[in-house]
């Protein structure tokens, strides 16, 4: 595969991670997660897999690394998965959350020059 492909590919994993997150934030925030618990048991359920470090799956590993790089510690991806499958989410669970999304767009950006070559 070559490198802009790989790059592609992450590129859109990346996006769709990020996406779901902001829509799970929004239903969050509006109150309107318990009407769309689908998205936030999808998003629950993926932050469980990149928890588990048994998982052989590439985006959950991918996304494992990419967090614990970034988040320096304060994002604990099991945790807020089980509180989105739970529907036990406060202000904390939105601020990591936000802290979230706030690593997903730093690195879609980061990817998103890489693929232009800069």
């Amino acid at each position: 595969m070559s490198n802009p492909s790989v790059h592609s590919g992450l590129y859109s994993a990346v996006r769709g991670l990020a996406e779901l997150v902001d829509r799970v934030l929004l239903d969050l925030k509006s109150g309107l997660a318990t009407e769309r618990g689908d998205r936030r048991r999808q998003l629950g359920n993926l932050l469980v897999r990149v928890a588990d470090t048994s998982n052989r799956d590439v985006n959950s590993n991918v996304f494992r690394v990419l967090v614990r790089d970034s988040s320096k510690g304060q994002f604990d991806p099991g945790a807020i998965g089980k509180q989105l499958l739970a529907d036990d989410t406060g202000k904390d669970s939105i601020d990591k959350l936000e802290l979230l999304a706030g690593i997903l767009e730093i690195e879609r950006t980061s990817m998103l020059a890489r693929m232009r070559g800069r």
